[in-house]
């Protein structure tokens, strides 16, 4: 079935080929200024945007061993779980922890993996991956308590690692 790919999240996320939509990520609206910090972050600091965004679709403050790590030695792994964490916040396509999510959002990530990327920037603030705030407010916490990988649905409900 198709509905397990949630291709279209609908609201400002809309189609996972609406790549010419670039808001709220380059600016509400789009300018220059808010662009070229969004492309510089993610070209130059990819690993770090990714790994705050990965701690925000969790529910936690980024941290080196829970989000870095993980986007640094298995960022495919990192990203699925991204995604399927961002799509059932946004309450998209299959429940959270459902197999038949979990795979739609491997295959979308592996055979569409820019496309879904910009979707999910779509569907969030800029705070939800501007690390460099929180570094400089909060420091570069070593790790964040629980665990967690795959989230179990809105923000609070979380299922630890390997259950």
């Amino acid at each position: 079935k198709m509905e397990i790919l949630s291709l279209d999240w609908g609201g400002k996320a809309g189609a996972l080929w609406d790549i010419t939509k670039m808001e709220p990520c380059c600016g509400e609206p789009c300018n220059p200024q808010d662009g070229a910090k969004c492309c510089a972050c993610w070209y130059f600091c990819g690993l770090c945007s990714g790994s705050k965004l990965f701690a925000y679709s969790n529910g936690q403050d980024c941290a080196i061993v829970n989000h870095f790590l993980p986007m640094f030695f298995c960022g495919i792994c990192t990203q699925v779980a991204l995604r399927h964490n961002i799509r059932t916040k946004n309450g998209v396509g299959p429940k959270a922890m459902d197999p038949s999510g979990i795979i739609g959002d491997a295959l979308v990530q592996v055979f569409c993996g820019p496309c879904s990327m910009c979707q999910i920037l779509r569907s969030v603030e800029n705070e939800t991956w501007d690390w460099l705030t929180q570094v400089q407010s909060k420091g570069v916490k070593p790790m964040e308590e629980p665990f967690l990988y795959f989230s179990a649905g809105g923000v609070g409900e979380h299922q630890p690692l390997g259950v």
